[in-house]
């Protein structure tokens, strides 16, 4: 989200895909934070090419803590899924707590864009407990 602020494109894969070594960081060595970088980019195209040009280098093979999976661009395909609905989900309250009326006017204004949006569902989040 700040990158976007900035008008660049960010891209923070999971922890492990990304090879570590060689950085400075507070918490290599601590298993109780899974450190995870990624590249930014004035375009998509940076950062395709960033992925591309790392992970055909195959850096498993130099860290075994990373995972061994090829990025998705060197599978020469792309899965098809079933398209599913944005399913968007809406607390209007949390039992305790009621929304002053102009954020309840403002929710409402959003529920009835999306519920005319295309392949969104709208649901009534009700909250746990």
């Amino acid at each position: 989200m700040p990158a976007a602020h900035c008008g660049l494109y960010g891209f923070k894969p999971s922890s492990g895909r990304l090879p570590l070594m060689g950085l400075e960081a507070y918490c290599i060595g601590s298993d109780t934070i899974a450190l995870s970088i990624g590249p930014l980019s004035p375009s998509l195209g940076g950062i395709k090419l960033f992925m591309d040009t790392v992970l055909m280098s195959e850096p498993w093979h130099n860290d075994p803590s990373l995972l061994p999976v090829p990025w998705a661009s060197q599978a020469g395909h792309i899965h098809q899924q079933e398209k599913l609905p944005l399913v968007v989900g809406v607390m209007w309250t949390d039992g305790i707590v009621q929304p002053a009326p102009p954020i309840k006017r403002a929710l409402l204004e959003v529920v009835d864009k999306l519920k005319s949006t295309p392949d969104v569902q709208v649901i009534d989040w009700q909250p746990f407990k």
